[in-house]
C-alpha cells in the first residue's frame, strides 16, 4: 500500500463497516471506498501482512492495532465533519473535505484546534 492516508483510509471504512455489520467482507469496502475489489484486495493483503487486520475465509477482521489507528482518525473526521457542518458547510461537502483534512494536520495542531474548540463549546 502506497501511503499512510491510503491506509488509514482503509482502516477506518474496516473500522466504521465493524461497528455497522460485524463483520466485513471486500466487496463492501470496495463499495463503500467505491474502489475496484482488485485493490482493495492487495490492500487487504498488505494491511493483514502488517498485522492490521486479520482475514478468515471472507471476514476481514481489524486487530488492536488497526482499530487503535482507526478509531484515532475516525475521530478526526468526526470532529472536522461537525466543524464544517457548524460554520454552515453542506454535510455531503463537509464529509469530503473532512476526509481530506483528517490526514492534513499534525497530531498537534489537530489537538489545539479540538482543545480551542471545546473551550467556545463547537464541539
Amino acid at each position: 500500500m502506497a501511503t499512510g492516508q491510503s491506509r488509514e483510509d482503509y482502516l477506518k471504512a474496516i473500522y466504521i463497516l465493524t461497528l455497522m455489520n460485524g463483520s466485513v467482507r471486500q466487496a463492501e469496502i470496495a463499495e463503500y471506498m467505491g474502489l475496484s475489489r482488485p485493490s482493495v484486495s492487495i490492500a487487504v493483503r498488505s494491511l493483514e501482512e502488517d498485522g492490521y487486520v486479520t482475514c478468515e475465509e471472507r471476514d476481514i477482521r481489524i486487530t488492536q492495532q488497526g482499530e487503535d489507528i482507526a478509531k484515532r482518525i475516525y475521530a478526526r473526521y468526526l470532529f472536522f465533519t461537525k466543524l464544517l457542518v457548524q460554520a454552515g458547510v453542506r454535510e455531503n461537502r463537509a464529509e469530503k473535505e473532512a476526509c481530506r483534512m483528517e490526514h492534513a494536520l499534525s497530531e498537534d495542531s489537530y489537538q489545539k484546534l479540538r482543545r480551542f474548540f471545546e473551550k467556545i463549546e463547537i464541539t
